[in-house]
């Protein structure tokens, strides 16, 4: 575990979350609908009312931003 600020381990699962909020809206929105409540990516699309297209491209970006967030808190 990491020590936060204060001296507290934060763990993968508080440093996850952290990472989500810092996402872009649409773009939590469609990661959690497809890892956290299993949806397919057309499931995901007609729930936020996106293409498919652009769901797949929001997936690219949102693990693009994650790792990035969560590389840069292991520093």
């Amino acid at each position: 575990m990491r020590p936060s600020r204060n001296g507290r381990a934060i763990g993968l699962q508080e440093q996850l979350d952290l990472a989500l909020t810092k996402l872009p809206p649409t773009h939590r929105l469609v990661i959690l609908l497809v890892k956290r409540d299993g949806m397919s990516y057309g499931e995901a699309a007609q729930a936020a009312g996106l293409s498919v297209h652009t769901v797949e491209k929001y997936l690219v970006e949102a693990r693009a931003l994650l790792r990035l967030t969560l590389t840069e808190s292991q520093r």
